[in-house]
């Protein structure tokens, strides 16, 4: 959704923690629908160049998948992640 090469970056520093940290430790499947709709909402906003919307329909989304995990693993949202 972006040439901008430092979005880009962070978007794929993201993906890997999420694939490395949260799918590794927690089933999404029960509200993958969910989320999904939230992903393309976003990127709907994106797109259409409504930065707050896409701004506020991102925080909603952490928020909502933050409190998800931290109902099934809290002490696993506490782990520092190392890099190497």
């Amino acid at each position: 959704l972006s040439d901008n090469p430092v979005l880009s970056t962070f978007v794929n520093a993201l993906e890997a923690i999420f694939t490395n940290q949260v799918l590794s430790t927690f089933d999404l499947t029960p509200r993958q629908p969910e989320f999904f709709e939230a992903h393309r909402a976003i990127a709907k906003a994106i797109s259409a160049g409504h930065r707050g919307e896409a701004r506020r329909l991102s925080q909603e989304h952490a928020l909502d998948l933050q409190e998800y995990c931290e109902e099934r693993a809290k002490q696993r949202l506490d782990h520092v992640i190392e890099w190497l």
